[in-house]
């Protein structure tokens, strides 16, 4: 009843041919529409064809405007969804996701849409008999494998959250990682959970492919416990499962994240976007960063470039708050290859950063290089289809490369925002922050 009173005034979109039904609140989400009816037969696919499902019926999806729509649809908390960054669910048939405008720069929600399928797929073909860190360790896992022949390394923040656990020898256990992530006490021990399982999907795919890991799920949908279906596909006691696994993991050279901006999803009206420089570190860092944005406030960007390669400097050029907005103002004043190069660094330890991902997109464009520049923008818009600059983009690069999809894929979803937000020219960013 309550979640029927919660989605009663959401728009329906029913495609059974592409595999779900969609229910999302009336405004700008209908943008997201178009991109999941792109995605999602392919998430459908390749996860299916994994896992050796055959379902027919349509997947009931829902987008939520914000957490306290996850909580109120759900059993968990609206603290429980704020301290462990809790952002999706699958449960009770269906899919539930948070709106990525509900969040200052978005968030990889493409990827988290195959996350929640996976566990819809295991949960139709085994009940609730799956315990929840396998469950997450195919979810997190196989959470990409709709982009890609194979699943796509683990981000480095997360690789460094791992490292600093197995340093301390302060796993997540996976007793404790039940009855659900998003009951752990924070959001660093949530992703060092996610982490963890992550590699366990990764073990169990080298050991004994993707037959095995179908087998393992065949095996719990009969009747059989995680343990005993993890000792028949695997040959050993689940004992000597867990230490073998123990072994893989700490003979992985994990990285470290030099800046230590671990948590980039950032709640609007929650989250005071200037806590971001305090963050920083560095005092010296700060000072230069604040004093490069009240400047190009002002329009005076050859003045802020001075300020953020001071702050630059002093942080080593990899902090992703200030070298999106070094590069942001580089590109201002015209320095597309520096731009480029002050995204690079930042970029291998932040890959989900919008703002650097953006501002790589624009300085590659700007050189010429189109289809490098289509790479990152399409990188950008997976995090944050709001942003009307990304899509605009997109349009310029795609005319140059010939690409007629994507022009209308893009032309498309401004069509659709231009209903509900008076369309500009380039965006003016306010500091890091988009405010679609």
């Amino acid at each position: 009843v309550r979640t029927r009173s919660l989605v009663g005034g959401f728009k329906r979109v029913s495609e059974p041919k592409l595999g779900f039904v969609l229910l999302h609140a009336p405004g700008k989400d209908e943008v997201l529409v178009p991109y999941i009816k792109d995605i999602f037969p392919k998430i459908r696919d390749s996860i299916n064809g994994i896992l050796g499902f055959q379902g027919s019926r349509p997947v009931r999806i829902e987008i939520y405007e914000s957490p306290e729509g996850l909580a109120e649809a759900s059993e968990l908390t609206e603290e429980e969804i704020e301290t462990s960054g809790t952002i999706a669910l699958a449960k009770y048939g269906k899919l539930m996701f948070v709106s990525p405008k509900a969040l200052a720069r978005g968030y990889g929600w493409m990827d988290t849409l195959a996350h929640e399928y996976v566990h819809h797929v295991i949960q139709q073909q085994t009940g609730m008999k799956v315990p929840i860190w396998l469950h997450e360790a195919y979810a997190k896992y196989l959470q990409t494998r709709w982009r890609s022949e194979q699943s796509l390394p683990m981000r480095p923040s997360s690789q460094h959250l791992l490292r600093k656990a197995l340093r301390k020898n302060d796993l997540v256990t996976f007793e404790e990682m039940s009855p659900s992530m998003a009951k752990l006490p924070s959001r660093e021990r949530t992703g060092l959970a996610f982490a963890e399982v992550y590699t366990v999907g990764q073990y169990l795919e080298d050991k004994v492919g993707v037959p095995g890991l179908q087998q393992v799920v065949k095996l719990m949908g009969e009747g059989k416990s995680d343990r005993q279906a993890l000792e028949s596909v695997l040959g050993v006691a689940f004992a000597r499962f867990q230490k073998q696994w123990l072994r893989f993991l700490r003979r992985q050279k994990w990285r470290s994240v030099p800046a230590g901006v671990l948590d980039l999803r950032v709640f609007k009206d929650r989250d005071d976007p200037e806590a971001e420089i305090r963050k920083i570190g560095v005092k010296e860092a700060e000072d230069f960063t604040y004093l490069g944005d009240l400047l190009k406030a002002r329009d005076r960007p050859k003045a802020a470039v001075v300020e953020y390669r001071k702050a630059s400097r002093k942080t080593r050029g990899v902090n992703p708050t200030i070298q999106a907005k070094y590069s942001d103002a580089l590109l201002r004043v015209g320095e597309g290859e520096t731009a480029l190069q002050e995204t690079n660094t930042p970029l291998e330890h932040y890959p989900e950063h919008l703002l650097l991902q953006l501002n790589k997109g624009k300085a590659l464009k700007a050189l010429g290089r189109f289809k490098e520049s289509a790479k990152a923008l399409e990188h950008a818009l997976r995090i944050n289809p709001f942003d009307v600059e990304i899509h605009t983009i997109l349009i310029e690069v795609s005319e140059k490369l010939g690409d007629a999809k994507t022009v209308s894929m893009e032309k498309r979803a401004l069509k659709i925002y231009s209903k509900f937000a008076p369309l500009r020219g380039p965006l003016n960013l306010k500091n890091d922050f988009l405010q679609p």
